[in-house]
């Protein structure tokens, strides 16, 4: 697999020259040479509860609960076991919700059905939990902590690599594909987004993140300082979502590869925080389609 070193994040742009594409805050442009097709990209979803998803009770469209033959999923069927993990066709009720694996879906509903219709094959890994945290700031979280060191319980950092990275590239590999890691999602900031020093700090705590992922996943994928960046950006109304929001594209317009998208217009279900099953799935699941269909085989 060959891929050029020469982009921002998205990448819009032909096999061999440079073509301008758009971005939420600018206009970038790329070079990026897409791998042959028997490589599978593996996309990465992380985050909290808005990327955790919704109940299957929730009302979507029958296209998203169909199962997708060309994407597999590294499937967790309980949370109570490091090594449980295996490949599976993707299918509709295996979301991956840590907590409860098997009673919810999210974007990864959307990111599969476009994709596979746009004639892509694909690999999911999601985890996510929800009310998670990135910055550490002392408090003790029951619902953990994103920073690489932030030395606390739950460590989401850590679980994610030990427990989902390299246990699902391994498992690809058993499984006769070649994975390569594409995509590396992100959905989280509104915990921060109640906390001054939390948010003050958020933009270095996660660039920290996507560097030491990028270095503890070197040696399964040589590649993977390529992946694209793709960072669901938190809504306002949230005492300093602003400064999340701001850290969020500040680290898009700067970061390797890195794009955002934006949810604001989004509907949300009535509580107000989160995501509708239909904006789950056909507007945070296609936008981030719409960026890796121009890279991936």
């Amino acid at each position: 697999m060959k891929i050029n070193n020469i982009f921002i994040f998205i990448f819009c742009g032909s096999f061999i020259s440079f073509q301008n594409c758009s971005k939420e805050s600018g206009v970038i442009k790329d070079n990026l040479q897409h791998p042959d097709s028997s490589f599978l990209p593996v996309i990465f979803l992380c985050g909290q509860s808005n990327m955790e998803g919704v109940s299957l009770t929730s009302s979507i469209p029958l296209e998203f609960t169909e199962t997708m033959s060309n994407a597999y999923i590294f499937h967790k069927p309980t949370n109570s076991s490091t090594d449980d993990g295996d490949v599976e066709v993707l299918k509709y009720g295996i979301n991956n919700n840590w907590r409860d694996p098997n009673l919810y879906f999210g974007p990864e509903e959307g990111i599969a059905h476009y994709l596979t219709q746009w004639g892509h094959r694909i690999a999911i890994v999601k985890y996510a939990y929800g009310g998670s945290k990135l910055v550490f700031t002392g408090a003790i979280s029951p619902y953990g902590y994103w920073q690489t060191d932030a030395a606390a319980s739950p460590d989401h950092y850590s679980i994610l690599i030990n427990n989902w990275a390299n246990q699902s590239l391994e498992k690809f590999k058993k499984a006769g594909f070649k994975p390569y890691i594409a995509a590396f999602v992100w959905c989280q900031g509104e915990t921060d987004a109640h906390d001054l020093d939390a948010a003050t700090k958020y933009q270095a705590k996660l660039v920290q993140l996507l560097d030491k992922f990028k270095v503890d996943l070197h040696v399964v994928d040589p590649q993977v300082d390529n992946m694209r960046i793709i960072i669901t950006r938190t809504r306002s109304g949230y005492p300093y979502s602003d400064m999340i929001r701001q850290a969020q594209v500040n680290i898009a317009d700067t970061y390797h590869n890195a794009y955002w998208i934006n949810s604001d217009d989004w509907p949300l279900l009535p509580d107000g925080f989160h995501f509708t099953a239909t904006a789950q799935a056909t507007m945070q699941g296609k936008e981030i389609a719409d960026i890796l269909s121009k890279v991936i085989p």
